[in-house]
């Protein structure tokens, strides 16, 4: 009687994660393997075969007992999957069997040799989503002592107004064309159905004007219907600062006075007041 190898066939936990975290999908993964003749002198071990029945009750008595027959239906293929799913196999001759294979390990029965093709459709769902987003900073309105930053904080907040997490805007390009500005961008995963609120902060703390953002955030949620919408940009100018003279002077100053940093697109009044003591 011919026999063929056993195969020990592993649905890897990475095949089902494949795209984890982008968007729900559902992906066809096709697994190949070869089951070979060998003799049954070749055969060791484990009990490697499929049989129709592999235990046959018999009732010893006094007489010969005859016919006790073991049918061989052909050779075991061990599966071991990290899911339940749907699956079919090519066998040789092109006809294809339907198969249901269940989490952990079980085992199947093919008939006869030669290539057979285990064919997968799974359905990938995201636990989590990307989301991307960039900062534009008008490098041109920096004077020529000032830097760019390398990175740009960006404090991400839940519905409730509460700090969950702050990720970096890096600088990607153009940091050194003050023409075209310079572009920084930044990415968070996020749980499907959160509402997120991104606010950029400029951190550095050496002197010179703060860069500010406009606008002064932007609210996300993450919806659950596949790639997520980029944030939209935005954009980092200097603070200003508004300067003045008080004449006369107070005693003991010299009578200047600096505000800011202030965004450029509100309007401001000054008022002059002095407080007495009594």
């Amino acid at each position: 009687m011919a026999d063929f190898p056993m195969h020990d066939f592993f649905l890897i936990e990475n095949a089902w994660h494949l795209l984890s975290g982008m968007h729900d999908i559902t992906v066809s993964i096709d697994f190949n393997f070869i089951v070979k003749h060998t003799s049954l002198e070749e055969v060791s071990g484990e009990d490697q075969w499929c049989w129709e029945q592999r235990f046959i009750d018999v009732a010893v008595g006094t007489e010969d007992i005859k016919g006790i027959a073991f049918v061989h239906k052909g050779y075991r293929v061990n599966v071991i999957s990290t899911h339940d799913v749907d699956a079919y196999m090519t066998q040789p001759d092109g006809s294809h069997v339907d198969l249901k294979l269940k989490k952990g390990s079980q085992q199947m029965c093919v008939a006869s040799p030669g290539l057979h093709v285990l064919h997968l459709s799974i359905y990938l769902k995201g636990e989590k989503y990307l989301l991307k987003g960039q900062i534009h900073v008008d490098s041109s309105s920096l004077s020529g002592i000032e830097e760019l930053p390398e990175n740009i904080l960006v404090d991400v907040l839940n519905n409730e107004g509460t700090l969950l997490d702050g990720t970096s805007a890096r600088l990607v390009g153009n940091g050194n064309d003050q023409a075209s500005g310079a572009v920084y961008e930044y990415s968070l995963w996020g749980n499907p159905g959160e509402k997120l609120t991104f606010t950029p902060q400029d951190s550095r703390e050496k002197n010179g004007k703060p860069i500010l953002f406009y606008p002064r955030q932007h609210v996300v949620t993450v919806t659950q219907d596949g790639c997520q919408a980029s944030i939209p940009p935005f954009s980092g100018r200097p603070g200003i600062y508004i300067e003045g003279l008080v004449s006369p002077p107070l005693s003991g100053t010299d009578g200047i006075y600096v505000g800011g940093p202030l965004y450029d697109d509100m309007s401001y009044s000054i008022e002059a007041s002095k407080v007495w003591n009594i």
